[in-house]
């Protein structure tokens, strides 16, 4: 069996514990993995809400949602807070490092989920030299250490150290081919759709729907072929027609979730969404949660 050298945090009243500590208790963790050849699955963490980074040193398949990645030597992991998450020894192993934290951990820093090691849809895996290596599991180690510490600060020092792995990562990752600038024919298409989308709101009734609630109709109203709009918004915006209008509704959705008492049938068709399982499955995947789990949150 994978073995941890620290538990995970008590959920035990923090009243006792200074307010710097109280308050980041359950938000960060991180552990030494001692490998036994088994696949190592991430719980508790496999749930929405909480980022990951392993460090690993021999030859891994890791799964990632759907995906799956196989690496040989050293390598540091990324993984979202919406990813399911777990990798599988494939041979020898030296010790993993393994963090887990909410992205309120960061809450007075910018968000964390802005950074490419999460969000700009390549492989999570950034594969390291012998030396980088030892420089990430310094990091690693010293995180260890300090969470056992009995330093009134000490998560304000973890959360440089996690700090630290994310921006040496962003600094070894190759940089990206710049983006060609998109043509003022699609940038003018870009702008008409936007004006059509932000027409669609505010829902101030549920007997109110969205007009315009799928990318044909928006091309019609362009007078553009969809397949048109949909180019033109990928090269402004690189998203997909569909993508945009899903973020957009479940943003509305959000707002109709925490200043209505609609119920979730209501929202979901206000949105154009003809079947409600559809809805909670787009919301669930844009947020991290289920709507009824949301408005308990942000409501309570």
């Amino acid at each position: 069996m994978v073995s941890y050298n620290i538990s995970p945090p008590s959920q035990c009243s923090t009243a006792w514990l200074a307010d710097d500590v109280a308050r980041d208790i359950g938000r960060f963790n991180v552990f030494r993995v001692d490998h036994t050849g088994e696949r190592f699955d991430c719980r508790p963490y496999n749930r929405p809400g909480y980022y990951k980074i392993s460090l690993h040193h021999g030859p891994n398949r890791l799964f990632n949602d759907d995906q799956e990645h196989a690496f040989q030597d050293a390598a540091l992991v990324f993984s979202s807070s919406e990813a399911v998450y777990s990798w599988e020894q494939l041979g020898e192993q030296q010790t993993s490092y393994f963090c887990v934290f909410t992205e309120d951990f960061f809450e007075r820093f910018a968000g964390i989920g802005t950074y490419e090691v999460f969000n700009d849809g390549s492989s999570p895996v950034l594969q390291l030299t012998k030396a980088q290596h030892q420089e990430f599991r310094r990091i690693f180690q010293q995180m260890t250490q300090e969470i056992t510490q009995d330093f009134r600060h000490k998560y304000a020092l973890l959360r440089a150290l996690v700090t630290q792995v994310i921006l040496m990562a962003v600094k070894l990752r190759p940089t990206p081919e710049p983006r060609p600038q998109p043509s003022n024919a699609a940038v003018r298409v870009t702008e008409r759709f936007a004006e059509l989308l932000e027409q669609q709101f505010p829902i101030a009734s549920p007997a109110y729907r969205m007009a315009l609630r799928h990318p044909v109709d928006y091309a019609q109203q362009l007078a553009v072929h969809v397949n048109y709009l949909n180019r033109a918004l990928k090269e402004t915006t690189g998203k997909t027609t569909s993508h945009l209008l899903t973020e957009r509704t479940i943003q509305e959705a959000q707002q109709l979730l925490t200043q209505t008492t609609w119920n979730i049938v209501e929202i979901a068709w206000c949105l154009g969404y003809e079947d409600v399982s559809h809805f909670i499955k787009a919301f669930k995947k844009c947020g991290g949660a289920t709507p009824t789990t949301f408005r308990k949150i942000l409501v309570a």
